[in-house]
């Protein structure tokens, strides 16, 4: 039975958040409370411990302060501070900054910060390690999201490893595979110790640090994988398909491997209703209705509401990012990252998350001039967070050559954000890869049509038409296939108009249906008018029954009691301390 667990994590939703990785520690800590179980979750401050507001709102309190002299020949050493609070239902730790060398790494507001994000790791495993003195207790579970956590988890095993004998059960989750390396002074400069212990790749071994890294080729997630109880992913096909994480680590940790899905806690009508709280009296002032539609908050958002975003939005966290962004003004971009807002309304398509290659968006770009030229009212809107290293004002660019079709916001726009999702038709996917793809689930309860490339989690996430018919949820499309996502946009596109035209007139002309590329889709269309709504409607379905934070917590609490199985058939053996061969 499990009673205690770590979260081990670089982001987490309302302290700080990059991308989709955010939600998961912290939704898994809010269930994982509301059963009763103690849960931790540390983090670094990413400069929570510069404000003063956020102090106070969390009911932060310094537990511990250490000083940790490191071979950079810094005067003083680093002064690191560990501060304790209460968010949501769990215990959080925020291991910041104390001095000025320390609060240059740990404060710095940007979370990955290239170069420097070993630093910050590292810096995160004292802070850890500092804690583990501290905690008077040994969990039963230590989590650890991605490699910027894996040194702070070698700390803490080998900590109560070396000091009780006794060690909590080790679960890494990859929730996208890294090529990060570390060397042996790294590690060491991260307090981790030099010694031999048993453990399990794909067999029994004796390892110590020098064996390790021989062993996983210096590769961050295969030290994780060799030295943990149970590796877990985010999807099936993340897991076991080419250049998933099997083959990333290597095959010979298939036995003790699984995966958990991501989830999402958004529900349709709680987002309706957070965002007519904002909207309402603005949606009726400005369109004259007082039954508010879908298509009403449409042409609200699109005509009014995106020339109305507050001034402190859309926000930017890296500075230069943000200068860079704040003084383009050309076209329908009107510096410090505002647009005006469409003159017409039209069939909405909307992609949100981060402005990375892995995303697609050039791919969503090149399909555009095809959607176009068949529909030239259609209207997209991107909601990225841009990240250091892609060209932010590329797509502002090109977006000059749509001004009627196009408009890019970056940063984070609350006063938009929920309303986008409620408002648009199709929601589209083009990542090249993805492991899960917790956007799509956000779309999906949003009563979006999704359109996604055939990737990674996306597979398990939406239910293709072609193959599901009428319980179909949207359609998957080629990666890195422009065309094949254009025809899939224009098809939906077309089923909207169609659903819309059907629901004002009660008959649709049959030249509507000409634009539907997909045969499969026509078909069903022909039979069902209304299709765009049923496949909403399946969309939201499928959600609220698979892909619920409470149905994932069911599956993960299985991996932590797999994890301790294993740990302690390990625990055993080393005791027996049988001779390897």
């Amino acid at each position: 039975m499990v009673n205690s667990v770590w979260l081990l994590t670089f982001e987490c939703k309302g302290l700080v958040k990059v991308g989709g990785l955010a939600e998961v520690p912290y939704n898994y800590a809010k269930v994982l409370s509301r059963r009763g179980i103690n849960v931790t979750l540390i983090m670094p401050s990413h400069g929570i411990l510069l404000d003063r507001e956020r102090i106070r709102r969390l009911n932060l309190r310094c537990i511990r302060r250490i000083r940790v002299k490191a071979r950079w020949r810094i005067i003083g050493g680093f002064k690191i501070l560990l501060y304790g609070g209460e968010y949501e239902g769990f215990r959080i730790i925020i291991v910041g900054g104390g001095n000025k060398p320390a609060k240059s790494i740990l404060e710095n507001p940007i979370v990955y910060p290239n170069r420097f994000t070993h630093d910050k790791a590292k810096l995160f495993a004292w802070g850890v390690r500092a804690y583990c003195e501290v905690c008077g207790e040994v969990p039963d579970i230590i989590h650890a999201n991605d490699w910027h956590s894996v040194p702070a988890m070698l700390v803490a095993k080998q900590f109560f490893e070396l000091k009780y004998g006794f060690r909590p059960a080790i679960v890494y989750q990859i929730h996208l595979a890294s090529n990060e390396q570390f060397s042996y002074e790294y590690l060491r400069d991260c307090l981790i110790q030099d010694y031999e212990h048993l453990v399990w790749a794909g067999g029994l071994a004796r390892v110590n640090l020098s064996k390790l890294l021989i062993y996983s080729q210096l590769k961050a997630d295969k030290i994780a994988a060799i030295e943990s109880d149970m590796i877990i992913t985010v999807s099936k096909s993340y897991l076991e398909e080419p250049k998933g994480v099997l083959e990333h680590v290597g095959p010979e940790f298939k036995d003790k491997s699984d995966y958990v899905h991501n989830a999402t806690d958004w529900e349709y009508n709680s987002i309706v209703s957070t965002v007519l709280k904002i909207h309402y009296n603005k949606v009726v002032d400005y369109l004259g209705v007082i039954k508010i539609l879908r298509r009403h908050l449409r042409e609200y958002l699109l005509k009014y509401a995106l020339g109305e975003i507050p001034p402190e939005e859309p926000i930017i966290r890296n500075p230069t990012v943000k200068r860079l962004i704040c003084t383009y003004r050309r076209g329908p971009y009107l510096g410090c990252g505002k647009v005006t807002p469409f003159r017409t309304s039209g069939p909405l398509i909307l992609m949100t998350g981060r402005l990375a290659l892995q995303k697609g968006v050039d791919i969503a770009f090149q399909a555009i001039p095809y959607v176009v030229e068949v529909h030239p009212d259609a209207k997209f809107l991107f909601l990225l967070i841009p990240v250091p290293g892609e060209d932010p004002i590329k797509y502002l660019e090109l977006a000059q050559e749509y001004p009627e079709n196009i408009r890019v916001v970056y940063g984070i726009t609350p006063y938009i954000f929920h309303l986008a999702h409620i408002a648009s038709d199709i929601f589209i996917v083009p990542s090249r890869w993805e492991p899960f793809g917790i956007v799509a689930l956000e779309a999906m309860s949003t009563g979006n049509i999704v359109v996604a490339s055939k990737v990674g989690g996306l597979k398990e996430i939406v239910l293709d038409v072609r193959e599901y018919g009428i319980q179909g949820t949207g359609l998957l499309v080629k990666p890195e296939d422009p065309l094949d996502l254009a025809n899939a946009i224009i098809s939906m596109i077309s089923i909207v108009k169609i659903c819309e035209t059907y629901k004002r007139r009660s008959t649709v002309p049959k030249e509507e249906y000409e634009n539907i590329r997909i045969e499969e889709l026509k078909k069903l269309a022909l039979e069902n008018p209304t299709l765009a709504d049923i496949i909403r409607e399946n969309a939201m379905k499928r959600v609220k029954e698979k892909f619920t934070w409470e149905k994932v917590v069911d599956k993960l609490l299985q991996v932590y009691g797999k994890a301790i199985s294993f740990r302690d058939r390990l625990l055993s053996l080393a005791q027996m301390k049988i001779p390897l061969y």
